[in-house]
């Protein structure tokens, strides 16, 4: 199978699919487990592994569930399946080849690299040990087998994951939702859709997909995907394991953020990719179902935005139960549950909002109730069709959603951090000073994992006592959620996943420890990001040896070393690997931290085409108008340096519409340094000696356009 198609598949559509794990159950099983540096209790429901239809028995470590994730241990799970595994001792990474795909999974790291692209995971892999010494590195099991092309499979009732090889199994599970109807009750496990009418197709010029909308409680849960213009056609597919995917033909991939989590509404989360480039462009959207729910996919009158409703479920019944240790509020639909959680504090609330065809919604009396953390529990209708449950709280706890049939059950526990809390509208966290416990706020060192969306505070020693760990949701604007864990060496971790370039300050007074986020404007005089072109599956120009994805890579890794500081100048980079990313979000990445966008590529000609073109030599500077920004400015910048250190052909400053000039808001340039066409030019490129001038003058210009030009308003 090919490589990319692979790959293309699993990024595009099937990435961030995970086996739906029921993680409160009476056959629960209580485990002393250690990882993250230390030991804890974990309860979780045995689960048994088929693969290719024979049960695994004495594994070294029992498949284990982790916020709804199942983990499996990689060696013995995959490699029955023909998989070949290798583990890297100095980064605590294992690699998994299966025919054309190789998958990298790294201890502790949301990201997984799966060839050359980097994915995010919802929970990270983790090395589990039952007596402390032997551990296992757990990986999640859908992600690891969708990429590499297996089929999977969970048996509810029998609580087993079933893996296949596409070859091993005779019949596939069902690819096509049953035949469309309104009428309730639906037993078959899959979303309907009820839409009254297909799109139908029309033929309109190439359009762009721009943005979606999210869904909230007032907007009745839906989600809405908006294009720049008429769209053309709509493909829909409902997959085996609830997954609603659209194919927008004729559109390009343009959005600012292709992937949003939103676990409180009847889709776990919506992602789009560009799934086909030729002979036509598709988008792919994909929206994760969270239970069997009716739908309805329709088109605005002016063919620019797609609407996916649903329809919402009435409340029958609110009951409330506790074992002590946790408390458990069960809300019973007539059809398929959905609601949106908010938790408040001072004082300590929890808002459930449930969307409802029934205006008047459903009156729980008020009472107090003996819960471990919930004190009383009412409902009252805050307008519009929407019924909202008002759980008023002893304490702050960690909350959990999970659906059975047609009950959501929401799970109050204790959470595992401590002394830690969240300004939500400042994003700031505070560490509360208790005890004796003291953390030299100077010694705290500092990873910027920009590339990764982390950045990393590991402080100095072991303060899990008073900070315990594990995952604490935030979802502000700059923040997505907070990660503590003890690392090898057993020190203390804050991994914050944010949404965007940060910089962050800390700072203490009597009481608290505050990590203060903020935009890199905030923090240097000036700031450039730096984009070497293409990457990944996209490798751009290729001729007479070269590839233009790795050369310009080669150029920005040598300009990001010049900056030391001292200049009062903070260099940032799109990329820093073989990774592509898509264009709309480079220039976001630079409209929302730094002063100036550098684009770095190399030019070429079709051959093919144009053999005379061969002699086509000399480098050009591209800038977009933008009325009231010095883009012609700063382009004549770079191309005088370029041409006096490169000594090429001087091609001049050119305006074009290239999509990351195009979205980008501030002062931005492509340069094009030369041409990997032309023979003469290419052997040059292809010395260390050009790339270190190009890297030069890229450099120096970047510095006499921020001492030349004012571009911060």
């Amino acid at each position: 199978m090919n490589r990319r198609w692979i790959i293309g598949m699993l990024i595009l559509s099937l990435l961030f699919s995970f086996l739906p794990i029921n993680t409160y159950d009476a056959f629960a099983q209580n485990r002393r487990l250690f990882f993250n540096g230390a030991w804890h209790d974990h309860s979780a429901r045995s689960i048994s592994l088929n693969i290719n239809g024979n049960t695994l028995q004495n594994l070294p470590m029992s498949p284990l569930i982790f916020n709804g994730h199942t983990l499996v241990p990689a060696r013995q799970v995959f490699e029955p399946l023909g998989a070949t595994i290798s583990w890297d001792e100095d980064r605590y990474e294992v690699h998994i080849e299966y025919g054309q795909t190789i998958v990298a999974l790294q201890q502790d790291n949301l990201y997984a690299r799966v060839g050359s692209e980097n994915v995010r995971l919802p929970v990270s892999p983790k090395i589990i040990s039952a007596d402390g010494v032997n551990g296992q590195l757990m990986i999640p099991t859908r992600f690891v087998a969708e990429a590499i092309d297996l089929l999977v499979d969970w048996d509810d009732d029998t609580s087993t994951v079933s893996i296949a090889a596409r070859e091993a199994i005779s019949q596939q599970p069902p690819s096509s939702p049953p035949a469309q109807t309104s009428q309730r009750p639906n037993s078959t496990g899959l979303a309907r859709d009820v839409s009254p009418a297909p799109i139908q197709p029309e033929n309109h010029p190439e359009t762009r997909i721009i943005n979606i909308d999210l869904p909230t409680a007032e907007n009745g849960f839906s989600f809405g995907i908006q294009a720049s213009s008429a769209i053309s056609r709509v493909d829909k597919m409902l997959l085996w394991d609830n997954r609603l995917v659209l194919d927008i033909h004729n559109s390009e991939m343009a959005l600012a953020r292709n992937a949003h989590e939103t676990p409180n509404t009847p889709a776990n989360r919506i992602r789009a990719a560009q799934h086909e480039l030729t002979p036509v462009k598709i988008t792919r959207v994909v929206l994760d179902l969270n239970s069997a729910v009716d739908y309805i996919v329709s088109i605005s009158g002016d063919r620019r935005q797609i609407n996916i409703n649903f329809i919402h479920s009435d409340v029958t019944n609110v009951t409330f139960s506790t074992n002590g240790t946790n408390d458990f509020i069960h809300i019973e639909f007539d059809g398929a549950p959905s609601a949106s959680l908010l938790a408040l504090a001072n004082p300590h609330r929890i808002f459930i909002d449930v969307p409802t065809t029934r205006p008047s919604g459903i009156n729980v009396s008020e009472s107090a109730l003996n819960g471990r953390f919930v004190s009383s529990m009412t409902t009252e209708n805050p307008g519009g069709s929407i019924t909202r449950i008002v759980l008023a709280m002893r304490d702050d706890a960690r909350y959990e959603k999970q659906i059975v049939g047609n009950t959501l059950t929401i799970q109050l526990s204790e959470p595992t951090y401590r002394n830690i809390f969240v300004d939500i509208e400042r994003s700031v966290i505070r560490i509360a000073k208790t005890g004796n416990v003291n953390i030299n706020v100077n010694s705290v060192q500092r990873r910027d994992l920009y590339h990764q969306g982390q950045y990393v505070f590991t402080l100095p020693g072991d303060f899990s006592t008073l900070l315990g760990y594990g995952r604490m949701p935030i979802s502000t604007q700059f923040i997505e959620s907070v990660y503590i864990r003890n690392n090898a060496a057993g020190q203390t971790e804050i991994i914050i996943n944010q949404n965007q370039i940060l910089v962050y300050d800390i700072t203490e007074d009597a009481n608290f420890i505050y990590i203060t986020p903020m935009s890199p404007r905030q923090r240097y005089r000036h700031v450039v990001l730096l984009d070497p072109g293409h990457g990944g599956d996209d490798p751009g120009a290729s001729a007479n040896g070269l590839v233009e994805s790795e050369l310009v890579l080669d150029i920005v890794l040598r300009v990001l070393d010049m900056f030391d500081g001292s200049n009062g100048i903070k260099a940032y980079s799109t990329r820093i690997d073989n990774t592509r990313v898509n264009n709309v979000q480079r220039a976001v990445m630079g409209n929302q931290a730094a002063d100036l966008f550098v684009s770095v590529h190399f030019n070429s000609v079709d051959l093919e085409r144009n053999p005379a073109a061969i002699s086509a030599n000399g480098t050009e500077v591209y800038y977009f108008h933008r009325d009231g920004v010095p883009n012609r400015l700063v382009a004549e910048v770079f191309q005088r340096n370029l041409v006096n250190r490169l000594a090429t052909n001087d091609r001049g400053v050119r305006t074009n519409s290239f999509t990351v000039l195009t979205n980008s808001t501030i002062p931005a340039v492509l340069l094009e340094l030369a041409f990997l066409t032309n023979p003469e030019e290419a052997a040059r490129i292809g010395t260390n000696e050009f790339r270190q001038r190009a890297a030069e003058a890229i450099y120096e210009s970047i510095v006499e356009v921020f001492a030349t030009y004012r571009l911060r308003s």
